[in-house]
């Protein structure tokens, strides 16, 4: 008796993977109806200045990002540097501590 699925000799039909529909986040509809506001001023204003250039990929993603995370580019590229100098992000290529460790560990192993 043949099976219930389909004629005899016809292969069946590949079922695609059904993507789940995207819910609206709460986040983002508030968003939308946020007024912008400006931060308190502060008794010393910063008065120093530091002039970068980036080429125009990195412009692109320092942009993207900072869109992302819904605030100006200058702050992000502040908030970067920033935690760079209190030690809490490593630029690539540079050895930290951390592989000193790996490399006495890698050593005694052998």
């Amino acid at each position: 008796m043949a099976e219930g699925l389909g004629q005899q000799g016809v292969p069946e039909e590949k079922q695609l993977p059904v993507a789940e529909p995207q819910l609206p986040r709460a986040a983002d509809e508030a968003a939308l109806h946020r007024v912008a506001r400006r931060r308190d001023r502060m008794e010393s204003q910063r008065k120093e200045r530091v002039d970068v250039r980036y080429s125009l990929d990195e412009k692109t993603d320092i942009l993207a990002m900072a869109r992302s995370l819904n605030i100006a580019a200058a702050h992000y590229v502040g908030a970067v540097v920033m935690a760079h100098v209190h030690g809490h992000l490593t630029l690539p290529g540079r050895r930290t501590p951390v592989d000193d460790l790996i490399d006495e560990l890698n050593a005694l192993r052998a």
